[in-house]
């Protein structure tokens, strides 16, 4: 886990100050930092490292292989297995991850380097033979990448802050409109001229004609598979269990790999629970829980910690700290934190790093993907009454044609659904096709959370939930094993039953609760979710006031 900058111009006199960047962002990688620069086309590239595979200085970006230079921010967890298979008999400058994402793009080519790798990462590659540069983000879109792109040059970074010698932070007023509507924004970025790289997807540049092509490699979609679903379709849950206990282990397996030691959250919940137990069938490990003032959840945290007889290191949130710590989260966030929970995240880290974790291994994911949010449930609830009162007022007209009877659907699902034509059950389909659209729009602020936040206090987060292989299965899994009207994520809990205690597994759903600012913000005569809403008005407020010198410094 690493901060990346860099750019290219047509220009000679411009240039980036690298070296400054790689301070702005020195919290994402305090271990080292390095720069270069290629007076033939203009280009800078810059890294700062936080070392947790190959922690010798070998491994030091931005790092040159033949006609080959790539700054890297992230982990192919693959690497060794990719390593094995394709590259057996070839000689290694380093151990690292990073080496093999050159090797495979010398032997394979962008696109199927990008297929290959199994991990979370945001990389700038420059070919300098071919004279052409790659700017790559992950599938799931797990590292963030910014960058900004006029007639003659083109700036990138990990984070926006980096991108102030091209441009302002003037406030794009409609992704603040957005967030106060429904708390998330199709525009990951909330400033004007400066873009956000969406997941799945890669620029591919044309040095000499300054030319830029956006591509598309992946969509979520992609992972509908009819046959494996037909094959699942077929299982009972006791055999669903054991083919998802092979791939959720292999998750936890690829996501241990390090040279440094790793810990976990431990929430309370299902989720971060279960992957502790996973990983405590390993190794050893250290358990890090966030104690909220006021909502506490630690007693399940403990029974938790005393059944697997793990260490808790715990600390109390609460709203004075909240408070004096609002404007260091909104600019490690870069984004409004319409999340208040976001502090919470941002108080982890620091609690990792404190007790010297670099790496910590969470839960986020589980309930995107197995539909485990309370919403889910009530959509569910919502589609399934309306289905049922349309195929009532059907029967009772007479009416034929029951095979096309839908629930009505967003444009985005069109596509999904019709790539769901092997689900016979028409509810099934929609509400299948509705949890696949959701991931665009509920991983992609969840990930950028868990990347600045943690990075914050340079801690990298890895969710085992999100593994590529894993969100395939879920996806192509019948919905009866993930949601029906009376609870979310069946499958997970009927796997967790034997391994942790039913009182965390079976406990009301409460997600990551914070204590609001009292002085400023709650009113006691307004429901919670009134107070949310102002809440909500305030941080957005204070976030668009923010000035150039606040969110650099």
């Amino acid at each position: 886990m690493c901060g990346i900058s860099g750019y290219f111009s047509t220009q000679d006199k411009f240039k980036i100050d690298l070296n400054y960047t790689n301070q702005l962002m020195g919290h994402r990688g305090p271990d080292n930092s390095g720069v270069y620069t290629d007076k033939h086309f203009n280009i800078g590239l810059s890294h700062t490292r936080l070392s947790i595979i190959d922690t010798s200085q070998r491994s030091n970006q931005p790092f040159v292989y033949d006609d080959l230079i790539i700054t890297f921010n992230g982990e192919i967890y693959n690497f060794l297995e990719i390593k094995i298979k394709y590259f057996s008999d070839d000689n290694f400058l380093t151990t690292s991850d990073t080496e093999i994402i050159l090797k495979l793009y010398k032997k394979f080519g962008i696109d199927k380097t990008l297929e290959l790798m199994n991990g979370m990462f945001a990389f700038c590659l420059y070919d300098i033979n071919n004279e052409r540069m790659f700017v790559c983000r992950d599938r799931v879109g797990k590292k963030p990448l910014y960058y900004y792109l006029d007639q003659d040059k083109f700036v990138f970074a990990s984070e926006a802050k980096c991108l102030n010698q091209v441009c302002n932070f003037e406030i794009n007023q409609n992704v603040i409109e957005d967030n106060v509507v429904e708390r998330f924004s199709q525009n990951i970025s909330p400033f004007k001229k400066i873009n956000f790289l969406k997941n799945g997807k890669y620029l591919k540049i044309d040095l000499n004609k300054f030319h830029f092509e956006k591509i598309t490699y992946f969509k979520f979609e992609n992972l509908i598979d009819s046959k494996l679903y037909n094959e699942l379709n077929k299982k009972s849950i006791d055999e669903i269990i054991v083919d998802f206990d092979n791939i959720f282990k292999k998750s936890i397996d690829l996501r241990l790999i390090a040279d440094v030691e790793i810990g976990t959250i431990n929430s309370g919940g299902l989720d971060s629970s279960i992957v502790s137990k996973t990983i405590l069938q390993k190794k050893e490990l250290k358990m890090f829980h966030i104690d909220v003032k006021g909502m506490s959840e630690k007693k399940y945290a403990k029974l938790l910690s005393e059944k697997l007889n793990v260490r808790l290191y715990s600390k109390v949130l609460d709203s004075n700290g909240f408070e004096k710590s609002i404007d260091d989260v909104i600019r490690h966030y870069e984004y409004p934190l319409v999340h208040p929970n976001s502090y919470g995240i941002y108080l982890l880290s620091k609690l990792a790093n404190d007790n010297k974790i670099k790496v910590l291994l969470s839960g986020d994911g589980a309930d995107e993907v197995f539909g485990g949010y309370d919403f889910y449930l009530k959509k569910y609830r919502q589609m399934k009454f309306s289905f049922f009162y349309k195929l009532y007022y059907k029967i009772k007209n007479n009416k034929s044609g029951l095979k096309n009877l839908k629930t009505k659907k967003s444009k985005s699902q069109t596509s999904i659904y019709n790539n769901l034509s092997h689900i016979t059950n028409i509810f099934e389909r929609s509400f299948q096709s509705y949890l696949i659209n959701s991931l665009n729009e509920y991983l992609q602020p969840l990930n950028l959370r868990a990347d600045k936040l943690g990075m914050a206090h340079s801690v990298e987060f890895r969710a085992p939930f999100l593994d590529i292989n894993l969100i395939k299965f879920a996806i192509n899994l019948p919905l009866r094993y993930k949601i029906n009207l009376w609870s979310g994520k069946i499958l997970l809990k009927k796997y967790s039953e034997n391994k942790i205690p039913k009182k965390i597994i079976y406990r009301n759903k409460v997600g990551f609760p914070v204590p609001l600012i009292k002085k400023a913000i709650i009113d006691s005569k307004l429901s919670i979710q009134e107070n949310y809403v102002r809440y909500s008005k305030s941080v957005l407020k204070k976030f668009t006031t923010y000035k150039k010198n606040q969110i650099i410094n």
